[in-house]
């Protein structure tokens, strides 16, 4: 049968926790781990899930468009023009001692506007400052929220004219890939936005969908074998291949990256899709505790503030103590989780009233617990 979830999914926000975690731990041990790049699907998944089931309350509510992009904004823009400036400020500080990174006027606009790399998705090369690189996946976030009311607007009009967008938006993601795309644009992942957009139409019984997509399948039983299968192909075919051609020195032709990313994407795909049937299941209680939600509850400050606390804070360690790189990257990780705390309980919950000003013309939230 399909299950029903409502309410806040605590499943769900722990895989957030573990996934940034994951993150943290990619940035800290470097390309050794590049097969951690796919847990970056899983949040836009859940973004893709989130929005997806905000912008299909709305239908065509102009105020509760009004409402989620203030919210939204209020939620996420403080801490990153605040992580911004401090950043720019002490860089200029550095390139005044020679040892920082000089910033162009058109770096910093695009970071302003949440519109970094965005030349990548005309193959135009776009550079940013080391300790602000991780913010693509911000702009992302930020893109996406104006182009989704698109396909939000079609599902309030039509649950079939919105399944078709979301299937020509995929299958125009996965080509744009295929072709050589960047990945790390929007439109080369539109695709995982768009599987969050099916997950929480398939799972959430008050939500459109046309009847024949949402038959009683046994979707806890599809899911884990999916989620088998992906594994198997991901880790012990798709990565070793990468892995020997890259250590071959052979020209990697960008088929084998498209082919490690779609494969990436499935495989987040099936893991969210059985975590989202399998809700309330003893074997995923693990996902509940309390650490681990508080961890997704800071996914986004903690995203935000360990790469530069990670880069300046590694290289003053081993100049001041000599300690290693890597361990320095790691006490910065527990620093980044204790300045996302405190972020969060001394600006976010103070600004918390001013966003509950900008209400949803709906008395219920989402599913996923998001503002």
């Amino acid at each position: 049968m399909t299950p029903r979830v409502s309410g806040l999914i605590m499943e769900v926000n722990g895989l957030r926790g573990v996934c940034i975690m994951l993150v943290m731990l990619g940035h800290a041990l470097g390309n050794t781990f590049f097969f951690l790049l796919p847990v970056m699907d899983f949040l836009f998944i859940v973004s893709g899930c989130f929005v997806t089931r905000i912008f299909v309350e709305i239908g065509f509510s102009f105020r509760g468009y009004v409402s989620f992009y203030a919210r939204r904004g209020i939620r996420t823009w403080p801490m990153y023009y605040f992580v911004v400036v401090s950043v720019l400020a002490f860089d200029m500080v550095l390139v005044a001692f020679g040892r920082g990174h000089p910033v162009t006027l058109e770096q910093l606009l695009k970071l302003l506007t949440f519109t970094q790399f965005a030349s990548e998705t005309f193959g135009i090369h776009d550079t940013v400052l080391p300790t602000l690189a991780h913010t693509w996946s911000l702009a992302i976030e930020e893109q996406f929220y104006v182009v989704w009311s698109v396909v939000g607007l079609a599902l309030a009009f039509s649950p079939r004219l919105g399944c078709i967008l979301l299937m020509v938006v995929t299958a125009f993601s996965i080509v744009f890939r295929a072709f050589g795309g960047w990945h790390n644009v929007l439109a080369g992942r539109l695709d995982s936005f768009a599987a969050g957009a099916f997950l929480i139409l398939l799972f959430s019984s008050d939500l459109p969908l046309p009847v024949r997509l949402r038959r009683d399948f046994n979707w806890s039983r599809i899911f884990g074998w999916l989620s088998c299968i992906s594994l198997l192909i991901y880790f012990v075919v798709v990565i070793p291949g990468f892995a020997y051609r890259h250590d071959q020195e052979k020209l990697i032709d960008f088929s084998d990256h498209a082919a490690m990313q779609l494969s990436g994407k499935v495989l987040m795909l099936a893991i969210s899709g059985y975590v989202l049937s399998n809700v309330g299941a003893p074997h995923l209680r693990f996902l509940c505790a309390k650490w681990l939600g508080l961890i997704g509850l800071l996914s986004y400050q903690i995203y935000l503030v360990h790469v530069p606390l990670m880069y300046y804070g590694s290289v003053a360690l081993k100049e001041l103590v000599g300690l290693n790189y890597k361990l320095g990257a790691g006490l910065m990780a527990v620093v980044s989780v204790l300045v996302a705390w405190f972020w969060f309980v001394h600006v976010d919950k103070r600004l918390a009233p001013l966003r509950n000003y900008f209400s949803y013309p709906s008395a219920r939230r989402s599913e996923l617990g998001g503002n």
